[in-house]
């Protein structure tokens, strides 16, 4: 469901509406975001941004694994490495499908 990453996205909302304009920033390079992210409340704006997306990708997967007769079992990893690394799980859930469609490409 979408439901939490929805509501996540309501908490990012409130956060932009909120937190960015309570904050001064000039500085786009490495060094001056990481100092931006020094703060705690553009801290959980990032971090609400990373965990609405990783759900988001988790959904998607979900869905698609179940379209391609995934067992739910199998995804167990890509889902906790897309939750606790975000593009490391969804690369690993996108070689797992590449790898059983070519298997089934094969077989027939």
């Amino acid at each position: 469901s979408m439901a939490l990453p929805a509501l996540l996205a309501v908490v990012y909302v409130l956060l932009l509406i909120f937190v960015v304009p309570t904050v001064p920033f000039e500085d786009y390079s490495f060094l001056g975001l990481a100092e931006l992210f020094s703060d705690p409340w553009v801290m959980a704006l990032g971090w609400t941004h990373l965990v609405a997306f990783d759900l988001v990708a988790a959904v998607w997967m979900k869905q698609d694994a179940r379209k391609h007769k995934i067992r739910h079992r199998i995804m167990l990893i890509p889902y906790i490495l897309t939750f606790f690394f975000g593009p490391v799980g969804l690369l690993l859930y996108v070689v797992l499908t590449s790898s059983k469609r070519n298997s089934k490409k094969k077989g027939r």
